[in-house]
């Protein structure tokens, strides 16, 4: 039988990392003497039937709420994971309306030099059929001021999307941009909770030796 260690709250964390999807519980305390536990469970986060801004931790001195952090994702977590589809309502009205569940992915580094061209992918949605299926949608995101899509296709049950510079980051701060590949997979029943995954991509801005810099992409 397990034994409670008495342990403050403020000698708990909770940490979350993206990359290994592990959330990691440590501990410090004295029994008298000093004590370190740390202790990994592999967890995908944030789900839709877990409270994932924070985890009850039971200890010899009482049931404590610890906040899970994020490092990966600076601002994430301590605040809804869930939110309404953002209409205005509170309350029971707010109740009744479809809920947004997102998932963020680690980010993806590409290169794109400035006469280049980017090639992003992602699985073709499967048609589904029957009563009740789902609807899934996946779309690209990007700033249209530095980003232009040259050309999308599906081959083989694979989307891919052509893009390139509308106009170089020559600014401070204008690189790295950020693309995002958005999965929504929306269901006929209202109630229920529209998962969204989101694929970020990390694109640097590369010079090739004797490449102009004029700021418009050719």
């Amino acid at each position: 039988m397990s034994v409670l260690v008495p342990v403050p709250a403020e000698n708990i964390k909770a940490v979350y990392q993206f990359a290994s999807r592990i959330l990691e519980l440590t501990a410090e305390g004295e029994l008298p003497g000093w004590f370190s536990i740390a202790e990994p469970l592999r967890i995908n986060l944030p789900l839709p039937w877990f409270k994932s801004d924070s985890v009850i931790v039971e200890t010899a001195k009482g049931n404590w709420t610890i906040n899970i952090e994020y490092p990966d994702a600076p601002g994430f977590g301590a605040g809804p994971v869930i939110s309404s589809s953002g209409n205005g309502t509170s309350g029971a009205a707010a109740d009744s309306q479809p809920a947004t569940f997102g998932d963020v992915l680690p980010p993806i580094n590409k290169p794109l030099p400035g006469s280049g061209t980017l090639n992003l992918t992602a699985d073709a949605p499967a048609r589904r059929l029957g009563l009740g299926a789902p609807e899934v949608t996946v779309d690209i995101s990007f700033n249209h001021e530095f980003f232009k899509l040259v050309d999308a296709s599906v081959s083989d049950g694979v989307l891919t999307w052509k893009i390139k510079w509308a106009q170089l980051p020559l600014g401070e701060g204008e690189t790295p941009q950020i693309i995002k590949v958005i999965t929504t997979t929306r269901y006929i029943d209202a109630r229920a909770i529209t998962p969204r995954i989101v694929q970020p991509y990390i694109v640097d801005f590369v010079l090739f030796k004797g490449e102009e810099t004029s700021g418009a992409a050719q």
